[in-house]
């Protein structure tokens, strides 16, 4: 049915629209919607759409120029099986605005929105709760403006072993609970650059680590090898972000010793312990930074 009424959308000459209708859930095999098309279509979902579960893929959108998806329908997963198969799709432009994106906050390696390899794309008015990243950067990145955003899990992240990533604006984003705040990681032995990262007007409700820098990162269960390269993290502001923190170290700047992170600005920042249990405090190791306005805590007030 959807095939059909796709097929009919795409070779109309004008306009067209595909409407899956409300008040209804539609269980889907995989679903192959293909261009090109002769016209700009619009798949508009406002019912469910389920999926029949154990597929790598479900619905898959190629060769298409100038799609949108609205409606304000639901694309229901339906359990683990997606876990274990994030969605990763490559775009030169892309606007994704006024997503609602859960899973369980015990889910693993649940990223809300994943983006790599794309430019000029733009993220608005979301709300992502899930069991990792709520978005995850990667290699090949720039020109990527996020903004009005809302997160109960949130974690902002830039990895991979070769990072080239540039132009990142995360603006007016509020984090609820979260482990991480406004969060730059690489990894040892890596190599690259993530430049020009501004993190600004974001405000957080009792946040484990507000404000990171990472360039040792490890994911092993024992600590990894030291190695001698790293991604060069520089130009990155953090700049009016206010809120609470769970933990004492409000801001913490752990660069690498041989490419440490510089151009680092810390700009009107106001991060106080919950519940006022003590004062905040901020380390740093390698990083070469400045502050502007009123800083608190204190910016590196101690050092690893």
């Amino acid at each position: 049915m959807v095939w059909k009424a796709w097929k009919a959308a795409c070779a109309s000459p004008r306009l067209a629209m595909v409407l899956v209708p409300g008040s209804r859930r539609y269980l889907l095999k995989l679903v192959g919607l293909s261009g090109p098309c002769k016209s700009s279509v619009t798949l508009t979902v406002k019912g469910t759409l389920v999926s029949d579960k154990d597929r790598r893929h479900w619905i898959v959108f190629q060769s298409i120029h100038k799609l949108t998806v609205n409606g304000g329908g639901v694309v229901d997963g339906y359990d683990e099986t997606w876990w274990k198969h994030p969605c990763k799709i490559t775009w030169k432009k892309a606007m994704l605005a006024r997503l609602s994106i859960t899973a369980s906050g015990t889910s693993p390696n649940t990223d809300g929105i994943h983006i790599t390899r794309s430019k000029d794309v733009q993220v608005t008015n979301c709300k992502i709760k899930t069991g990792d990243d709520c978005m995850s950067i990667e290699n090949g990145t720039h020109n990527l403006h996020a903004t009005a955003s809302a997160s109960e899990a949130w974690e902002m992240t830039t990895r991979d072993s070769r990072a080239e990533v540039s132009g990142i604006t995360i603006d007016s984003v509020q984090l609820y609970g979260t482990t991480n705040g406004a969060r730059i990681k690489t990894y040892q032995g890596g190599s690259g650059y993530a430049k020009d990262i501004t993190f600004q007007n974001m405000i957080m409700y009792d946040v484990k680590n507000p404000i990171i820098i990472d360039q040792d990162y490890c994911d092993k269960a024992k600590p990894c090898k030291a190695q001698g390269s790293a991604v060069e993290v520089s130009n990155v502001v953090f700049k009016n972000i206010r809120g609470t923190t769970v933990t004492k170290d409000a801001i913490k700047l752990n660069c690498s010793k041989n490419v440490p992170c510089h151009g680092i600005t810390l700009q009107n920042i106001d991060l106080k312990m919950q519940g006022g249990n003590g004062a905040a405090q901020s380390t740093c190791a390698n990083a070469k930074w400045r502050k502007s306005g009123t800083v608190l805590p204190q910016p590196c007030s101690s050092k690893n």
